[in-house]
């Protein structure tokens, strides 16, 4: 999966993470739920968008969209 996770992030005009460090942070807020993801991306535009959509149809995983919320992660 870390093959295709940098195919993902290099046809990618924003950011996308699958270290550790960045999937501990994104999956540490202020409740008792903790999921640790696949990645986490900062798409920038539209076509991100699209693309991280049809990874997500293609590879039969979720998209969780997450903004200004409780989390205690901080974008880069």
């Amino acid at each position: 999966m870390k093959q295709l996770l940098q195919q993902l992030a290099n046809s990618l005009l924003g950011t996308l993470f699958f270290d550790d460090l960045h999937k501990t942070m994104y999956a540490t807020d202020a409740s008792v739920y903790r999921k640790i993801p696949l990645g986490v991306a900062y798409p920038r535009g539209e076509d991100d968008i699209q693309k991280l959509i049809y990874f997500a149809l293609k590879h039969k995983v979720s998209l969780i969209p997450r903004m200004a919320d409780t989390s205690l992660a901080c974008p880069n």
